[in-house]
């Protein structure tokens, strides 16, 4: 790890007691978290493909109304990854990283046939790996394949045992100041170690950032929003990091939303210690 990365977590260890003690995730109100599960949602279905601008998609989320020219797919994958994000936020504690869990989460993101734009006998169904071989077209418009499907049950039951065990070391990373086994560091890797295998015909990367976000809560870390106008640099981190042994792009751009989240709560808690209470919508 370079030093500016160094120092970019000892930042990040430091701002964390902060927030622990002043504006952890158990702290947050009901009204804060329907605005990260909101946001989260939006960009995240963007990302992916989402045709309904923000107004749309938060009047839709609030109210429930499905108005004149929705897509179903749109409908459904908003409706569907919401409902997954609500189940993470009340039951991150008591919910172990388990393929059976990934299995189960994949199932719900993606249980209406309407989300599925391609209808073909192959696709596996929701909730079971994929049956072939997928790809990504890239932005230098290159394909890039990912794992062989015949090696995906193996793969993602390596990948929950390695980043359990390195996980439940704790704070052995602290006494060498290793940051590459800080729980940050450990959840980015398996961020991009899930994405390279892709293991299910659809849904890969809104799947893959519910279970980061299912990690990062239950090390007492923020949830964070990869928005969409953050996507080329998101993807180009992901492209980066299979460079890296240590995937370190990729890191480095989690270690700076995690930071930069923090410091947003760490301030919206001060300033409601210091002044009349604040119901409004934080900017997050």
């Amino acid at each position: 790890m370079d030093s500016k990365l160094h120092d970019k977590f000892q930042l990040l260890v430091e701002l964390q007691k902060r927030y622990l003690n002043t504006g952890s995730f158990s702290r947050w109100g009901e009204k804060e978290k329907e605005v990260i599960r909101n946001n989260f949602t939006y960009h995240s279905t963007k990302i992916e493909g989402l045709t309904l601008t923000y107004g749309q998609t938060i009047k839709f989320l609030k109210d429930n109304i499905v108005r004149v020219g929705m897509r179903m797919k749109d409908v459904y994958d908003l409706k569907n990854h919401r409902d997954v994000l609500d189940k993470i936020f009340s039951a991150f504690e008591e919910t172990s990283l388990t393929e059976q869990t990934i299995k189960s989460l994949h199932g719900e993101l993606m249980k209406d046939d309407a989300q599925w734009e391609v209808q073909d006998a192959l696709l596996a169904a929701a909730g079971h790996y994929k049956t072939e071989d997928n790809f990504t077209l890239r932005p230098n418009n290159q394909y890039h394949m990912y794992l062989d499907y015949s090696k995906v049950p193996e793969a993602v039951r390596t990948l929950i045992e390695d980043t359990q065990q390195q996980l439940d070391q704790g704070p052995a990373w602290k006494a060498e100041q290793n940051y590459s086994k800080h729980p940050l560091s450990v959840i980015a890797g398996f961020h991009y170690k899930f994405l390279q295998i892709h293991p299910f015909s659809d849904g890969n990367g809104r799947l893959t950032r519910l279970l980061t976000t299912l990690l990062l809560l239950k090390h007492q870390l923020p949830p964070i929003i990869i928005r969409e106008e953050e996507r080329l640099v998101y993807f180009q981190a992901l492209i980066d990091s299979e460079n890296d042994s240590l995937q370190m792009p990729i890191v480095q751009f989690f270690a700076d939303k995690v930071i930069d989240l923090m410091k947003q709560r760490i301030a919206l808690s001060e300033q409601r210690d210091t002044s009349a209470p604040d119901f409004s919508e934080p900017s997050i």
